[in-house]
């Protein structure tokens, strides 16, 4: 072959390169079929309708109270308490709590009794002379974890109204309610080391708010 043709034929080759590809066979991923997507909200436990009696033994109460310096806690124990459920929800409620039964768990023996004693005395709750405290709701309004109780809270014999979010499941055939309380003490004449009331307290100021953290538990 010439030196012409030896030519001619490289240029075929680079034109034939360069020139446009044939198209790959088009492929294409599949749209995602809809699928229907199961509900993973967990289903509220339902309530069985009825008269619930408060396993006092299976319940607890849990106080905390504050002041400037810190905190103290324990336990308060129940001394009775029922509900009613009526179409899955309560319709009604009474619990009362054993104001002598107060203990504390973060202080030692020594300074637990001296707060205790302080605690029960007319500075305080006065337990010898009003030694229980009563929680009775009739208006509960749902919200999306459980209801809002609303009733009257009497302690040292004064009785105000009072507002508490609560929850309620059943658990092992029983029903339980779990939620937090927060008490304003000096509507119920407690206003030892209240700042509200008394001046240049410093570091004894106690707060005026204390806490009742509550799991009750309850069987038909």
């Amino acid at each position: 072959m010439n030196k012409l043709s030896t030519l001619a034929a490289v240029a075929a080759l680079v034109l034939a390169a360069c020139g446009e590809a044939p198209a790959p066979e088009a492929t294409s991923t599949p749209a995602p079929v809809a699928t229907e997507q199961a509900d993973v909200t967990p289903a509220k436990s339902a309530i069985a309708d009825g008269d619930y009696t408060v396993d006092v033994a299976g319940s607890e109460i849990v106080w905390v109270g504050r002041k400037v310096t810190g905190e103290h806690r324990g336990n308060i124990s129940l001394a009775s308490g029922n509900f009613r459920v009526t179409d899955g929800q309560m319709s009604g409620a009474t619990f009362t709590m054993d104001m002598t039964s107060m203990t504390n768990t973060d202080l030692d023996a020594e300074y637990g009794g001296k707060l205790l004693g302080h605690l029960a005395s007319d500075d305080f709750f006065s337990t010898a002379t009003h030694p229980t405290a009563t929680f009775q709701a009739a208006t509960f309004v749902p919200t999306d974890n459980g209801f809002v109780a609303k009733g009257n809270l009497t302690i040292k014999g004064i009785t105000k109204p009072q507002t508490v979010e609560v929850t309620l499941e059943t658990i092992d055939n029983a029903v339980a309610m779990r939620g937090m309380m927060k008490v304003d003490r000096t509507a119920f004449d407690i206003k030892y080391g209240s700042g509200s009331f008394f001046s240049d307290l410093g570091d004894k100021a106690i707060d005026d708010n204390f806490e009742l953290g509550f799991f009750i538990r309850a069987t038909k």
